[in-house]
């Protein structure tokens, strides 16, 4: 979709995405001792793809890819996930 003068990806099935990224209980508030905290860095004024490019030159050079492997084993694991539980509904029904 776009974005200021960028296209960008935007999940289409966003409760699978929501699973990936933060697991079956997404929609479960933790308590407050184990919830995770964000840096939130927000200026109205700077176009999101000067950010961009000004963050990624902070990053180690292999953080990227490190990132992207770690995110493709998460994705993987929930697709396996979901084949499982298909199995399973249709061994019940």
């Amino acid at each position: 979709m776009p974005f200021e003068d960028l296209n960008g990806p935007v999940p289409t099935m966003i409760e699978d995405y929501l699973k990936v990224h933060y697991g079956e209980t997404w929609m479960q508030i933790p308590a407050p001792d184990n919830q995770d905290g964000h840096n939130v860095v927000i200026n109205l004024n700077v176009p999101y793809k000067q950010f961009k490019d000004d963050y990624v030159n902070y990053l180690p050079k292999d953080a990227l890819k490190k990132y992207q492997e770690f995110h493709q084993i998460r994705v993987n694991n929930h697709n396996i996930r979901q084949k499982y539980n298909k199995g399973l509904y249709k061994l019940n029904a």
